[in-house]
């Protein structure tokens, strides 16, 4: 069950939003509410929305 490996239009959203807001002062630091207020939003389990997180991270800020 790999349901990231599809980029459905919400992942692409969630990993737009996800990049934005690691070019902020706060970068991706959520609360656990916080997270599962995103997941639930963008229809993500809060795992998948970590392993995002952490791909993102690990991307870094490239602009």
């Amino acid at each position: 069950m790999n349901k990231s490996s599809k980029p459905t239009l919400q992942n692409q959203e969630l990993r737009e939003f996800l990049k934005r807001q690691n070019k902020t002062l706060f970068g991706l630091h959520f609360s656990e509410s916080g997270k599962k207020f995103i997941a639930d939003k963008y229809g993500v389990t809060t795992t998948g929305l970590e392993l995002m997180i952490t791909e993102i991270r690990k991307e870094g800020v490239h602009e």
